[in-house]
């Protein structure tokens, strides 16, 4: 279904200067901006894309996949079929057969909706843990009383999304798109990642479009209507997206310390699903918009605020009624979207002069990355960079001045978390910052999301590789030290 969109910002009420400042400040802080959409009144006002994403990417929604499982939740309950002081112990009792904890057992599905849960760390965490369901209730540490105190675990939300998915009978996403978002315009083909049990990992796993972010959050802000029609209960709503506990100790973020609803967070303007990364929809009722942003700031530690510095910048400058069109600030906006990139490295993208390492091959001392050698090879407006590991011998293109996509050599989670049998997509790009150093940066840009980054320092007949990796539970072998001597 097509999206209904704007003629022009300024028709939503959006200067098209404030949507160009937005962007500019992003780029002044270096984001690994993947894409946005700003909707207002179920209309698209403005939306753009980094290569290689588009309008109709799947993008990876980290925990922002949270708020898609209380909505589901919601419904279950507006049918009568789940009430919020069920206990997951009862609704699953195979799972739970055989605990005998009472903090366990006394769980609520509101205290699990409300990060309130009977656990201070996620179990499906522990090693030698295959059901992650099971584990819920089968812990190896000590739980704590549920339903007092905000402290944020996925296991609850791993939970929850198994009962949603023992009561429909369906996974997460279809039940969702049969109960309307199909009919609002939410992607066929958006999916969820499975946990090694089979259930949908709701918690951090959902891949959709940045549009279907929007469109989710507005429906959410609307009520849980749509054009009309009626998806999702609006009392269950209105509870969802306010607070319900405070956040203000265990939130790693001032931005996200105004409370937290039933898996929403909230913030100054109104309420946000959140994912790693800046995977957001911040949704400002007051204003009836949302901004959806995919991104991937994992190794910015500062980068989340700067997203969120420019968001709220943004949402100052939009007034309550329409504007009158502004066509060149229209043009630079649309101009500045459609140039939209992910930020190179600083270095010189001429290979220097006196750059006399290509073709050497460097053999490395013990390291924890388990290198053994290594060789850089001169290509047309790239580098190789050659190697091997404990895995074989691989090699990986880095583009001078533009990144080169290619497959990551090594095999890691696909579909299903722990099945190892998947080549991620990613793009890499390098740059000279000293004569005689190298450096590599490379995203991971497919069902999971990633950085990482590395410097080569040769000096005569020696290298020295510092390789720093930002990803949850893939790349580890690529952190660390090692040094290099040259055959």
């Amino acid at each position: 279904m097509e999206h209904k969109t704007f003629d022009f910002p300024e028709q939503a009420g959006v200067p098209s200067q404030a949507l160009s400042d937005f962007l500019a400040r992003l780029e002044a802080r270096r984001i690994p901006l993947h894409g946005f959409v700003l909707m207002r009144d179920e209309k698209i006002a403005a939306e753009g894309y980094c290569p290689p994403f588009s309008e109709n990417s799947l993008h990876r929604m980290d925990s922002a996949s949270k708020s898609f499982v209380s909505a589901a939740i919601g419904i279950l309950v507006s049918q009568g079929k789940l009430r919020l002081t069920d206990r997951p112990a009862d609704l699953l009792p195979d799972k739970a057969e055989g605990c005998t904890d009472p903090n366990i057992l006394g769980a609520t599905i509101r205290d699990l909706l409300r990060m309130a849960g009977p656990h201070a760390f996620s179990p499906y965490q522990e090693e030698g843990v295959t059901d992650w369901v099971s584990s819920f209730f089968h812990p190896k540490k000590p739980t704590r009383m549920p339903g007092q105190m905000f402290i944020y675990d996925t296991s609850n939300t791993v939970t929850l999304t198994a009962i949603v998915e023992r009561i429909t009978g369906k996974c997460l996403l279809d039940f969702l798109r049969d109960c309307g978002l199909a009919e609002a315009g939410f992607s066929p083909n958006a999916y969820c990642i499975q946990t090694p049990c089979g259930v949908s990992w709701a918690g951090s796993g959902i891949l959709c479009t940045t549009r279907d972010l929007a469109l989710f959050g507005s429906i959410c802000m609307n009520g849980g209507r749509w054009h009309g029609k009626a998806i999702m209960d609006p009392d269950y709503l209105a509870e969802a997206t306010s607070r319900q506990i405070s956040s203000l100790v265990n939130s790693d973020h001032p931005f996200f310390q105004y409370g937290y609803g039933y898996q929403f967070w909230q913030f100054r303007y109104g309420f946000a699903c959140y994912g790693m990364g800046a995977q957001l929809a911040l949704c400002v009722p007051e204003k009836g918009v949302v901004l959806a942003i995919t991104a991937d700031t994992q190794a910015l530690p500062s980068g989340i605020d700067a997203v969120l510095d420019a968001a709220c910048s943004l949402f100052s400058e939009i007034a309550d009624s329409p504007l009158d069109r502004a066509p060149e600030a229209e043009k630079v906006f649309l101009e500045k979207a459609a140039s939209l990139r992910i930020p190179l490295p600083v270095g010189d993208t001429e290979i220097p002069d006196s750059f006399a390492f290509f073709g050497k091959t460097f053999r490395f001392q013990e390291n924890p990355m388990g290198l053994k050698w290594m060789r850089v090879q001169k290509q047309d407006n790239a580098v190789v960079w050659e190697y091997e590991n404990a895995s074989g011998a691989h090699s990986l293109t880095l583009g001078l001045g533009d990144y080169v996509e290619q497959l990551f050599p090594e095999l890691y989670d696909g579909k299903r978390i722990s099945s190892k049998d998947t080549q991620y997509r990613c793009m890499g790009t390098a740059c000279f910052p000293l004569p005689n150093e190298l450096d590599m940066l490379l995203y991971i840009v497919d069902d999971y999301l990633g950085s990482l980054k590395a410097s080569f320092y040769f000096e005569d007949n020696h290298v020295c590789v510092l390789m720093k990796k930002t990803a949850e539970w893939f790349l580890e072998e690529y952190d660390g030290l090692a040094f290099g001597i040259a055959d």
